[in-house]
């Protein structure tokens, strides 16, 4: 058994996803996606000598790194990110790298999105928090893709 940090996107709970509690037991595919907001080196993981973020895919058309991993969920913490705009008043935003906060929670929540704070930046760019993903800690082994 071994401990691994996994993504699970907000959307795709508040689609098709079942909110699970620290102690259940999963099997889930997963894509292995490159660290563009910053995560803690300990969220990262190794996987065929590629480096990036374990993450929870459950559509089909996504890439897949060809792994699954079965096992209990250890700690769940919500994610909230900033994202500030490309450009004043262009309302396309993207994240800020380092800027990831996490709150623990027992059991995952079915929706996300809220967002919690926001403001003007210097030049005029918008800036927003919110939460829209968790990081999973599971306990189990890394399997090869049931895709």
């Amino acid at each position: 058994m071994t401990m691994r940090k996994v993504l699970y996107e907000g959307w795709e709970m508040e689609c098709c996803g079942e909110p699970f509690s620290v102690g259940d037991e999963v099997d889930w595919e997963l894509s292995l996606i490159p660290d563009e907001a910053g995560w803690p080196a300990d969220a990262l993981s190794e996987v065929d000598g590629e480096r990036g973020l374990l993450a929870y895919i459950g559509h089909i058309g996504h890439s897949a790194v060809g792994v699954r991993m079965r096992g209990r969920v250890a700690g769940i913490q919500v994610v909230k990110q900033r994202y500030v705009e490309h450009e004043p008043g262009s309302r396309m935003f993207h994240p800020v790298p380092g800027e990831v906060w996490l709150r623990p929670v027992d059991r995952a929540p079915k929706w996300f999105g809220h967002e919690t704070d926001s403001g003007t930046g210097p030049g005029g760019a918008a800036w927003h928090r919110s939460e829209q993903s968790m990081l999973v800690e599971l306990d189990g082994e890394l399997l090869p893709s049931a895709r």
